[in-house]
């Protein structure tokens, strides 16, 4: 059992590595090669290409910075404002959870159907809930005024995608935001 976990392990590591760098597009055999298995192993374990798929974007959110970070906002007494945390949700984006958000932004421009099957899957709205607990923390400490915390919460995912896709994407552009503070202000007009 140990041996059978530890190629599925190994299949999802190098299928999030390829897809999060080639698309969703890269042939199993580019997968199945990094993973030191045979395609047939990984057919074994998720049955097709689109299950591998979703598997390696479930994966991949599971371990995601972003949640760890907001957990730790969450943990503290008093919840820092929407100008450290957009920033930094920004920067974590852009360096630890890159390959989250890479496989974010190409199944949206690659495949549609994984988009609906991933976005209607239950474990995948795990930052969205952690964000409008913050957003409730941040009303109770009169940070902001009476929003919908499920609305300000998405719009705090979009601007850490849009963050990503300008700084990561698109970094040698002038649209580029480096700092994060342009997006901040932007959040900030929220209060």
């Amino acid at each position: 059992m140990k041996k059978r976990q530890g190629a599925r392990d190994r299949i999802l590591a190098a299928a999030i590595s390829e897809f999060s760098r080639q698309g969703f597009e890269r042939a199993i055999s580019y997968i199945a090669s990094k993973a030191h298995v045979n395609d047939i192993t990984i057919y074994r374990h998720f049955k097709h290409k689109s299950g591998l798929q979703l598997a390696a974007l479930l994966h991949a959110q599971d371990n995601s910075p972003m949640i760890t970070y907001m957990e730790g906002v969450l943990a503290r007494e008093r919840v820092p404002p929407l100008s450290t945390v957009v920033p930094e949700l920004g920067r974590v984006a852009c360096g630890p959870g890159r390959e989250l958000c890479s496989m974010i932004y190409f199944v949206g421009l690659q495949n549609h159907k994984l988009l609906v099957e991933w976005g209607s899957s239950t474990p995948r709205d795990r930052l969205v809930p952690l964000l409008a607990q913050y957003v409730v923390r941040l009303q109770a400490q009169g940070q902001t005024r009476g929003l919908d915390p499920g609305s300000l919460a998405r719009s705090i995912l979009g601007s850490m995608l849009s963050l990503f896709s300008r700084n990561c994407l698109f970094a040698s552009m002038e649209v580029a935001d480096q700092e994060a503070k342009e997006t901040a202000s932007l959040l900030e007009m929220l209060r």
